[in-house]
């Protein structure tokens, strides 16, 4: 799959390999410099739309012979083969029809040809045309465009439409002159980055900052796919002002990753409204920045990867320390099934509210009093019978680690009380801290209480924290929020 949320063609291409027969085809990127930009476009694709932007479109140029070559031209499909294209004044002619795949007759499928050719807008959908080129339009910025109206097309050797893009917008990216470099003649400092997730969970990480008189240079904010980036902000005043539209990177080798500010926003579809930047508030005496805004990591500016709600910065030693005291927080009784799931918090922070190393945290559970080992015959993934366990150790079926401390404990022991108890050691010195007591309160039926609860809202996320919905295929964890202020938190498998 070579673009997010792209499907692949249909199930009879996976069955051949790319057959090389077909000599029209261009398999392999020409000779030529390399034209990178910035593309946003929108995909049709099995009557499925999307709007996409951030792709990484890598054109080659061949200026002596005024040619350009366009790769994967239609963005759902992933041949890595190109189309050719003669300049002519501040117009690119794509001749029409040329070849872009093939695959032999196999099993119950017979020979399937594709190529791509200019189509046109009509109402919601698009028609082929019968023009001879396909054309885009050079501007002076060095962007290129399609015609108002204009996109193009993957048919088959019958002329079916297979898949097709309309509103190309290719803008020039030099992936080394956008990318920020701080100064080198500045020593890094660690700081401690805390922000809220999507469920309202406290995250925790470490992250780098460089300061000047004039600028703050932060590298590690783009956790999921760029985090040795860095983003520059400016001081005004007692503040620093993170300008949005910030390239950290290349993500997954197809997509271009930015840093952007936003703020909470149901109304929108991500989420978030749009900011021009991200101000920090910044504290002389403590070494404090906070905002009440999100970071916000994206693919182009359309695609959310990760939100940082509300981060603050806090500048990091390390230290020996006691911890904060693990938050048991709710459970959710399916006595009928013969288990209870657990829930839980370890901050990796001590009882200052100070960040410490997690990799330095041990926990184990507390039950009825004494120590509970965790048996194999009880939870099957385990290597051996265990009573504790690292700090973010994850089997994916019973101890699953949702977030930065926060478990869920699939529990098939009967039990009155339950506590969470962790230990912090540092050079050698140890300091442990006890939760509060969970206590069993239901009667053998399913979830807890005997009220009926109103439901205020439900919302989805994956396993990795982005929201999701009630079709996601996969892990997925559904919160309920109820009008009385509580929250039930489940896990879903749905294949």
């Amino acid at each position: 799959m070579k673009y997010f949320y792209s499907v692949v063609l249909i199930s009879l291409l996976l069955y051949s390999p790319f057959t090389h027969a077909q000599s029209g085809i261009i398999s392999s990127a020409p000779k030529g410099e390399t034209l990178t930009f910035d593309l946003s476009t929108t995909q049709v694709y099995q009557q499925q739309k999307h709007e996409y932007s951030g792709i990484k479109f890598d054109v080659i140029s061949q200026p002596d012979s005024a040619l350009y070559y366009f790769p994967d031209i239609v963005t759902a499909f992933g041949f890595g083969t190109y189309v050719k294209g003669k300049v002519v004044g501040d117009t690119i002619f794509i001749a029409t029809g040329q070849q872009v795949y093939h695959q032999d007759a196999v099993y119950n499928y017979g020979e399937l040809d594709l190529y791509a050719k200019p189509c046109r807008k009509n109402g919601s959908s698009a028609e082929v045309t019968d023009e001879t080129y396909i054309k885009f339009v050079r501007h002076a910025d060095g962007s290129l465009t399609t015609m108002d109206g204009m996109g193009v097309a993957y048919t088959d050797q019958y002329g079916d439409l297979m898949g097709y893009n309309m509103n190309y917008y290719m803008r020039p990216f030099n992936l080394q002159n956008d990318s920020i470099v701080p100064p080198t003649d500045v020593a890094d400092r660690q700081y401690c980055l805390s922000y809220t997730d999507w469920l309202g969970n406290p995250i925790y990480r470490l992250v780098n900052l460089r300061q000047t008189d004039s600028a703050i240079y932060l590298q590690g904010t783009a956790q999921q796919y760029a985090p040795q980036s860095w983003i520059r902000g400016s001081w005004k005043d007692s503040k620093v002002a993170f300008p949005s539209r910030q390239y950290q990177g290349v993500a997954e080798r197809s997509f271009l990753d930015f840093f952007y500010a936003g703020s909470s926003d149901d109304s929108q579809s991500l989420g978030y409204r749009l900011d021009s930047a991200l101000v920090m508030d910044y504290d002389a005496e403590t070494g404090i920045y906070s905002s009440r805004q999100s970071m916000l990591e994206m693919v182009g500016n359309k695609i959310l990867v990760k939100a940082y709600d509300a981060p603050t910065l806090r500048p990091y030693t390390p230290h020996e320390a006691t911890p904060q005291a693990p938050q048991m927080l709710d459970y959710s009784d399916y006595s009928s099934s013969g288990f209870t799931v657990i829930r839980f918090n370890i901050a990796p922070v001590d009882v200052d509210g100070n960040y410490i190393d997690p990799q330095n945290i041990t926990w184990r559970l507390i039950k009825d009093g004494q120590p509970y080992t965790f048996t194999t015959d009880k939870f099957a993934h385990l290597a051996s019978d265990t009573q504790i366990f690292k700090w973010g150790f994850d089997d994916r079926v019973d101890i699953v680690f949702e977030a930065c401390g926060l478990y869920n404990i699939w529990f098939y022991d009967s039990w009155n009380t339950l506590q969470a108890e962790c230990t912090f050691t540092y050079k050698g010195s140890s300091h442990t801290a006890l939760s509060n007591v969970l206590r069993n309160t239901t009667t053998g039926v399913q979830n807890v209480g005997s009220v009926q609860k109103r439901v205020a809202k439900t919302t989805f996320a994956d396993i990795t924290g982005r929201k999701a919905t009630s079709q996601t295929k996969g892990i997925v964890i559904k919160k309920t929020t109820y009008e009385d202020g509580s929250v039930d938190v489940e896990k879903v498998v749905r294949k």
